[in-house]
């Protein structure tokens, strides 16, 4: 399995967050995993490593269902932000998490060329396999 250097995890339950670090971190499947359960402060973050041109998570695993900002609106602010910058757009990969299974959501999601910036969706909680199954095919 691929070695990933940055995997960041979005949630604001801080519980799935430590246990998808903990999955994330036995696979040794990422030099480096960060999480945030505020989604403004992740928003900030990634921008300014790409002001800075610090290097961008690999991967995102970003929970839908969140109060204030959801899954969606986030993405919509994230590529707002990478508008003008298609080399880091095409950097940044993105999972989309949730814990309520939604059969509609799950084709819409998983449809080839839905978004550029996802890479499908999962239902929660992340496992070594979907894992590995996710880091096979897409890195």
């Amino acid at each position: 399995m691929k070695t990933l250097n940055h995997i960041m995890l979005i949630d604001d339950n801080e519980a799935d967050n430590e246990f998808h670090r903990i999955v994330i971190e036995k696979s040794g499947c990422a030099n480096l995993v960060q999480s945030f359960s505020n989604t403004t402060e992740a928003l900030q973050y990634l921008k300014t490593s790409i002001e800075s041109a610090a290097p961008l998570p690999d991967l995102i695993f970003l929970d839908i269902l969140m109060p204030r900002t959801d899954g969606f609106e986030w993405l919509t602010k994230l590529k707002a932000l990478l508008a003008d910058k298609p080399d880091v757009k095409q950097k940044v990969k993105v999972v989309m998490l949730s814990g309520n299974y939604d059969p509609v959501m799950e084709i819409y999601l998983n449809t080839p060329n839905y978004d550029d910036l996802i890479l499908g969706y999962r239902l929660k909680p992340l496992t070594g396999q979907m894992l590995t199954e996710i880091l096979e095919k897409h890195f």
